[in-house]
């Protein structure tokens, strides 16, 4: 008899994802295996302490992705849970991504990209699939592997186009939120942050850094610079490397991760003399990076080059964080004197304050340059993304999505979103106790879910939402960099909006 293996089902509640995972489910009790599906379970603090739980003890996640699954928050921290318990367990759970009529020629959203960029996909189009996939699945099962169709994200670039909004905007035209928008997007609110970030990196030696909390458009802003710069005239070289595409690996020294960014440096500007073979064993890391500018990079032009760093906060718990950023400042300050290193500029982004992690600024890149802030939208940017969305709304209706969300952009996002496709929603989208009819469920699941895990946010996220503040710098700086609160006028901690004031005074008793 074939081996009993246990199996984590991940989909969105709506077909045909809920039929397709019932199908699935049925079919692997039949066969002897043991099965995790999400249904009937009481959402709130219990189902997100179920889902960890779930995942603690599965082989397989099955993570079933339609367009909307695949912008889903909970099925992002779904996935970066089951890849942080891989990491525990000698590679288990394995994760089985199945494209739900989701064609592999569309990329993945950014953040889910970034996790699955090197895991084969499998496809789903029709009831005519169904079958051989149940089949493979069991054979998947039996034998220990995955899927056998691999498919490589890969960036998307593009010059940028400016669209003035207009009055009406087709519902099947609408971006569903969550992830970087295309840097084309319509629906991108341009801000202050964008003119200062494109104003300094077009100067030689630039040094940036762009801080604020998560889903408050910081990637956008970065990938929108990158492609800024590709079309600029003269030409500027623009390279994108996101930290979350790192391998653990890579993290272990200076020489693993510089070569890691010289490798994603060299395909990105398709240096074809280039290898890893290049990178000599015996040398050092700034030598062999440096020498990576003088021989590859800079050997048959002077055009400078614009290194944008994504999602530097992971390297905030690594053990070489502080060596890491301090070659960062190293190699900036070698600009001063030598010819290749002049030619290079910086844009890095980070969620998370990076004095709570580097007891000594003046050895980083943080406290030098343009350091610039992105956070909520001001009342006047949360009117420009409801009219890009085609809504006219009167100015209480305005200032009660300000109230709501904080002017959070995400949720302003969210918002803008099902207006334009319900506009009689309006009601049960401000309904807290409700999560706004659904639509912010998986959004606020997501910080649950991070609450079970640590005991320390759970506490102080009570007393913030009980009006008590919150006296560590430390905790309240997370908090911050997760988007969750903020400080008034008064300087106390407060949640950033209604929607957090109210859910997580009632999820967090």
């Amino acid at each position: 008899m074939a081996r009993s293996v246990r199996v984590f089902i991940s989909y969105r509640h709506q077909e045909p994802d809920r039929a397709l995972a019932h199908t699935f489910a049925g079919a692997l009790e039949k066969a002897g295996h043991e099965v995790f599906i999400d249904s009937g379970i009481r959402w709130g603090t219990d189902w997100v302490k179920r889902i960890r739980e779930a995942l603690e003890r599965t082989d397989f996640l099955l993570l079933l992705l339609s367009r909307e699954a695949a912008n889903s928050e909970m099925v992002v921290e779904e996935v970066l849970t089951a890849k942080e318990l891989a990491q525990q367990h000698n590679g288990v759970p394995i994760i089985l991504p199945l494209r739900v009529r989701f064609p592999f020629t569309e990329p993945l959203p950014y953040n889910l990209s970034a996790s699955l960029r090197s895991i084969q996909q499998e496809r789903w189009n029709g009831d005519e699939d169904t079958a051989p996939l149940v089949r493979q699945l069991l054979d998947i099962l039996a034998d220990g592997n995955g899927w056998t169709t691999e498919i490589q994200e890969t960036p998307q670039t593009g010059s940028i186009r400016q669209e003035a909004p207009q009055p009406q905007v087709d519902p099947r035209n609408l971006i569903i939120p969550g992830g970087a928008l295309d840097v084309d997007s319509r629906f991108y609110v341009k801000r202050q942050a964008d003119e200062d970030v494109l104003n300094t990196v077009s100067r030689s030696r630039a040094m940036v850094t762009v801080r604020g909390p998560r889903q408050t458009g910081k990637t956008s802003l970065i990938m929108r610079a990158f492609a800024s710069m590709r079309q600029s005239s003269p030409a500027l070289r623009a390279t994108f490397f996101d930290f979350q595409a790192l391998r653990d690996h890579d993290l272990q020294s200076l020489d693993t991760i510089w070569c890691a960014i010289a490798n994603h440096l060299a395909d990105q500007l398709w240096l074809d003399d280039w290898d890893e073979e290049c990178w000599k064993e015996k040398a050092s890391y700034d030598r062999n990076f440096t020498r990576f500018l003088d021989h590859f990079v800079f050997a048959d032009t002077d055009a400078p080059l614009l290194i944008c760093l994504d999602e530097v906060d992971r390297i905030f718990n690594a053990p070489i964080k502080s060596e890491y950023f301090a070659s960062v400042r190293a190699f900036y300050n070698r600009g001063a004197f030598d010819p290749a290193w002049k030619k290079v500029r910086w844009l890095l982004a980070t969620s998370s304050e990076p004095s709570f992690f580097i007891e000594d600024l003046t050895q980083s890149p943080f406290n030098i340059g343009l350091r610039v802030n992105v956070g909520a939208f001001t009342p006047k940017e949360v009117e420009n993304l409801t009219i890009h969305h085609g809504l006219t709304l009167d100015r209480p209706t305005l200032n009660r999505i300000v109230d709501y969300t904080g002017g959070r952009p995400y949720l302003v996002h969210v918002i803008a979103y099902h207006l334009a496709r319900n506009p009689g929603s309006r009601d049960q989208l401000f309904n807290a106790e409700t999560a706004g009819g659904g639509v912010f469920r998986e959004h606020l699941h997501r910080y649950l879910l991070q609450f079970q895990k640590e005991e320390a946010l759970f506490k102080a996220m009570q007393r913030i939402t009980d009006g008590q503040g919150c006296e560590d710098v430390r905790i309240a700086g997370r908090l911050e960099a997760a988007g969750l609160v903020r400080r008034n006028a008064d300087l106390k901690v407060v949640p950033l909006g209604r929607l957090y004031a109210d859910f997580f005074s009632k999820e967090l008793r």
